[in-house]
């Protein structure tokens, strides 16, 4: 059995970063709004899928659908920023549509950290990775949805390797997660 460890610290803007589901102010700035943008659009298969996720409709004659297409083609023109409170309506889209991806998949889902990692007294830079099927993937679907990547982190690390769970002591460089 994996020995309980210590809550790992690990930046929320490093994360949410990487998860794409940023509530920081560097993605209100217009550039960084744009390539924002431009991402979650690719995620959602095109801006028309992205403005009816976001309006709850699938009618393109409703008032809600193109007040979210206006919104989101000004984005991406670069003609304003993302505010704090559609970053969060947002981040919650972004994240329904990665657990939608993993509760979709046939066959293993393979999750991959980057990081610097502080393993007893040293320091390693590389990538933890497991694969999640069944009943895990699930869990991990409604982990990626509500947000928890502490909880996501833990099932990595447990994955990659009991050893390696016990003597991890913090992730010390976040660089990213690949859900594939």
């Amino acid at each position: 059995m994996a020995k309980k460890r210590t809550h790992i610290e690990i930046s929320d803007n490093a994360i949410r970063a990487k998860f794409h589901t940023q509530a920081d102010d560097a993605v209100h700035a217009t550039g960084a709004g744009v390539e924002w943008m431009n991402r979650l659009v690719n995620k959602a298969g095109g801006r028309d899928r992205l403005a009816m996720r976001l309006a709850g409709t699938d009618d393109k004659k409703s008032r809600a659908y193109k007040s979210q297409r206006d919104y989101i083609s000004r984005i991406v023109r670069g003609g304003r920023g993302i505010g704090k409170g559609k970053a969060s309506i947002l981040s919650k889209a972004a994240r329904t549509m990665a657990a939608d991806k993993v509760r979709q998949k046939t066959g293993p889902t393979k999750v991959k950290i980057a990081a610097t990692w502080k393993i007893s007294s040293t320091e390693w830079n590389g990538a933890a990775t497991g694969e999640f099927t069944g009943e895990e993937r699930e869990t991990l679907a409604s982990l990626i949805e509500s947000g928890d990547h502490d909880a996501i982190l833990d099932m990595v690390t447990n994955k990659y390797g009991e050893e390696f769970a016990e003597q991890m002591l913090d992730v010390i460089d976040f660089e990213g997660i690949e859900i594939d």
